[in-house]
């Protein structure tokens, strides 16, 4: 009986990049919004991340306005823990593991993981799916925002 290939993905050489704008106080957002709309800020992250893959959980994805879903001239990748979620011209995976397999078995070079608060978490913490691709290399790009704001910080706690 032959091995399914399939079960057994070969490493890839996608490599990952987490991209973000936080405040001093390490905030991110609130009620799954952006603390902040900056110009620069948003023409840094379109022209990064054009072209690319991008990794999101579901909620940062509905927090998308209407009319920027998905998000154009990338391939929008969508993690949600229900099966049956599904959007028009976008990936769904169940986890940040299965997203990151998908990049690399289409031969992207480079995923951005673009948030929110869990998948950021998972990605830092959770370094099982790491050990799943090789070489694989990982690469940060952080706007500081030095104001501050109430928020959930990027370890779950209020400000």
């Amino acid at each position: 009986m032959e091995e399914n290939q399939d079960l057994n993905p070969a490493p890839t050489s996608v490599r990952i990049a987490i991209i973000a704008a936080i405040g001093k106080n390490h905030e991110l957002g609130r009620n799954n919004e952006l603390l902040w709309h900056l110009n620069e800020d948003m023409q840094f992250f379109k022209e990064t991340t054009v072209d690319h893959y991008v990794i999101m959980g579901r909620k940062s994805f509905e927090s998308i306005p209407k009319k920027f879903r998905p998000l154009p001239n990338r391939v929008n990748v969508i993690i949600s823990r229900n099966p049956d979620f599904m959007y028009e011209e976008c990936y769904t995976c169940g986890s940040l593991e299965e997203a990151i397999e998908l990049a690399g078995v289409n031969e992207e070079p480079l995923a951005f993981i673009i948030g929110g608060g869990e998948i950021y978490r998972q990605a830092i913490e959770k370094n099982s799916w790491m050990k799943c691709f090789s070489p694989w290399s990982m690469r940060l790009f952080m706007m500081l925002i030095l104001g501050s704001q109430n928020s959930i910080t990027s370890n779950g706690t209020k400000n």
